[in-house]
């Protein structure tokens, strides 16, 4: 990803810091980590989230250089920056630091079980709806009269702009799912396998390797899972 503004590089290094809660230095050193890049924009960004106290010199690392932590103002500027989840993420990073045996470890521990489930969620959320948006792209493939059916490496590109990130097993569970159920029927490969154009896309059905699809049925709405938005509140609203 290429950081064009000093916000976001201020936001990335206040993530960096929750990842790291023992600091780091301003700009990195040698083969460590640093929390902004040495360029004229990287020093500048250093110097609005100072002027600004959203870091702050971290007291008592003089053996090991000037280290910096984020200070109180950064932390509620980051989160009125709408990143709620990456700080979530950062923390479900750091929980494991913690000594689980110490008293806070003890406390700690619900909430490190409750942010694997919350994302655990927002997983299985990020991709509700998948074999419904598959289906209905076979049935506009259908309804424009093309030639053929449809190709597994152009249906997984054109699903994968709608559903960034997702992994190909996922796509074939969304056939194999919708093939159970009728939805679709799955075509084989004929010709010779060195020439599937892309064979990580390419399905083994029995003893066929699947390439093509093209739907059989009507379209059908799939019911989604509840949200996950209330898994977290449920497990940190669980009595200690």
């Amino acid at each position: 990803m290429v950081v064009q503004t000093q916000h976001e590089l201020i936001r990335l290094a206040l993530l960096l810091l929750l990842e790291n809660p023992q600091g780091l230095p301003l700009f990195p050193t040698g083969q460590g980590l640093g929390l902004f890049p040495k360029n004229s924009l990287g020093k500048q960004a250093a110097k609005a989230a100072l002027s600004q106290i959203w870091i702050t010199q971290k007291h008592g690392c003089e053996d090991e250089g000037f280290l910096f932590q984020p200070a109180p103002r950064g932390l509620a500027w980051l989160l009125e920056s709408n990143c709620v989840v990456p700080i979530l993420k950062a923390c479900l990073a750091f929980l494991p630091k913690v000594n689980q045996d110490s008293e806070t470890g003890k406390v700690l521990t619900p909430l490190q079980n409750a942010l694997r489930l919350f994302f655990a969620g927002k997983d299985q959320q990020g991709q509700a709806g998948l074999p419904q948006s598959v289906l209905k792209e076979l049935h506009l493939w259908r309804n424009s009269r093309a030639l053929g059916d449809f190709p597994l490496d152009r249906l997984f590109q054109i699903i994968r702009d709608r559903f960034p990130g997702l992994p190909i097993g996922a796509f074939h569970d969304a056939l194999r799912q919708l093939a159970r159920e009728k939805f679709i029927e799955l075509h084989p490969w004929t010709g010779p396998l060195y020439q599937i154009p892309s064979p990580e896309l390419a399905l083994l059905t029995g003893h066929e390797i699947a390439y093509y699809a093209s739907a059989s049925g009507e379209v059908k709405e799939y019911s989604t899972s509840p949200s996950c938005e209330k898994t977290l509140d449920v497990y940190l609203e669980q009595p200690s």
